[in-house]
């Protein structure tokens, strides 16, 4: 069975779905090529926006912190289902791979 890698990232703009209450994230010039001889962008956000995992050190006090797992607990098997278009991820979409997903 051939293996690769998929990049689940979302990538970040300032119209992107954020958790309710969050808010989105802010990007602006902040250096141009025409003025500071190189171009970069301000970007505010908070640490809860798009891809991202919760370390246990998100909700306990002292506990691990993400760089205190090693790499490789964060990748492995899996199966990408599309539910673009659909506001929630609904037992239907998940039934309708089922097969996939109990392999």
């Amino acid at each position: 069975m051939e293996r690769k890698i998929i990049d689940l990232t979302h990538t970040i703009n300032e119209k992107m779905t954020v958790y309710p209450g969050t808010p989105s994230p802010i990007i602006k010039d902040y250096s141009t090529v025409e003025k500071e001889g190189f171009a970069e962008l301000l970007l505010t956000m908070v640490t809860h926006t798009g891809t991202h995992i919760d370390a246990p050190c998100h909700i306990i006090k002292g506990a691990k912190k993400l760089s205190d797992f090693p790499l490789g607990k964060f990748a492995g098997l899996a199966i990408v289902i599309d539910c673009e278009g659909n506001n929630e991820i609904s037992l239907e979409i998940l039934k309708s791979r089922e097969n996939d997903i109990i392999k």
